[in-house]
C-alpha cells in the first residue's frame, strides 16, 4: 500500500502566518473560499451570490471565480499590473483596480511586502560582480522568522534607483517557511513510525517527498494503518509545532487542513 498526506492551502497558511493579515485569519478561519470572496469583493456583490452561484454551477461566475484565482495567485508571487493582465485578461486599468482591491482587502499583506523590501533595501552591499548588462549586483537579505537567511540579488534600475524582483522577495520567505515546515512535520512522522520495534515499522519506508505532500510504501493494510494513525497524531498537533519553529512572534490560530490517501499502486 502507499500512504499519501497532502496539505491544504499550506503557502496561503503560511502567508497568513507570516503577514498575521487579519481578513485572511478570518476566512481562513470560517471556511470561506477565498476566491469566491475576492470575486466579490471586485464585482461589488455578496459573498453568498457568487458563493451560491458557483456551487450551483452557473458558468459566469465560475469563469470570474477562475480569473479571480489566477489573479490571487498571482498576487502572492509578487506580479504586478501587466503580468496579472496577461493571466487574467484584465486590461491594465483593470488589473490596477484589481491590486488595489487585493491590498484593501488584505493590508497587512501589502505591509508585509513593503517591510520585506526595506529590509532587502536596508542590507544591501555591492557584491564587486557584474551581470550580463554590466550592473553592478548587490546582494541583500531577509532573515524569516524561523531564522532561515534569504539572499536576494539586485542592481541599479536606470533611474539609479536599486532594485530586487518583487516575484522573489514575496514568494521565496512562503515558500521557504512552507518547505521548512514540512521537512519538520515529515521529521516528527518519521520519528513517531520509526520509535516502536514490534515490527510494523519494519515494514515501511518513507519513499518521498512532493512540495507539500509525503509518501510512504507500506508492505500490508496493516502496516498502511498504522502510518495513517501516525501521521493524524502528528499534524494534529501542527498549529502547535510551526508556533514552536517560529520563534518571531507570529500567531499561529488558523487551521490546518490535510488529506490522506491509500492506494496499491501508482495509477
Amino acid at each position: 500500500m502507499i500512504v499519501d498526506v497532502d496539505w491544504s492551502q499550506l503557502e496561503v497558511i503560511m502567508l497568513q502566518v507570516e503577514t498575521q493579515d487579519r481578513c485572511l485569519r478570518d476566512e481562513l478561519n470560517n471556511g470561506i473560499d477565498l476566491h469566491c470572496a475576492l470575486t466579490a469583493d471586485v464585482y461589488h456583490v455578496p459573498y453568498k451570490l457568487v458563493h451560491d452561484a458557483v456551487k450551483a454551477g452557473d458558468a459566469e461566475w465560475t469563469k470570474r471565480r477562475k480569473v479571480m484565482k489566477a489573479g490571487r495567485f498571482a498576487m502572492q508571487y509578487g506580479a504586478g499590473a501587466k503580468k496579472i493582465s496577461e493571466q487574467t485578461g484584465f486590461s491594465l486599468e483593470e488589473a490596477g483596480n484589481f491590486i488595489k482591491t487585493y491590498y484593501a482587502k488584505y493590508p497587512l499583506i501589502e505591509a508585509w511586502n513593503i517591510n520585506i523590501k526595506s529590509h532587502v533595501l536596508a542590507s544591501a552591499k555591492p557584491t564587486g560582480m557584474l551581470d550580463k548588462d554590466g550592473e553592478v549586483v548587490y546582494k541583500g537579505q531577509y532573515i524569516g522568522p524561523n531564522g532561515r537567511r534569504y539572499v536576494f540579488t539586485g542592481t541599479k534600475n536606470k533611474w539609479g534607483k536599486l532594485s530586487f524582483p518583487p516575484t522573489k522577495l514575496q514568494n521565496y520567505p512562503i515558500q521557504g517557511l512552507a518547505s521548512d515546515f514540512v521537512k519538520m512535520m515529515r521529521s516528527k512522522v518519521n520519528k513517531d513510525i520509526y520509535q516502536y520495534t514490534y515490527g510494523v515499522p519494519e515494514k515501511v519506508l518513507h519513499i518521498n517527498t512532493v512540495h507539500d505532500s509525503i509518501m510512504y510504501d507500506c508492505a500490508d493494510e496493516d502496516a498502511a494503518k498504522y502510518v495513517v494513525d501516525s501521521i493524524t497524531n502528528v499534524y494534529s498537533k501542527a498549529k502547535h509545532y510551526l508556533s514552536e519553529m517560529v520563534f518571531s512572534k507570529r500567531d499561529v490560530t488558523v487551521p490546518f487542513n490535510y488529506s490522506i490517501k491509500t492506494t496499491k499502486n501508482w495509477s
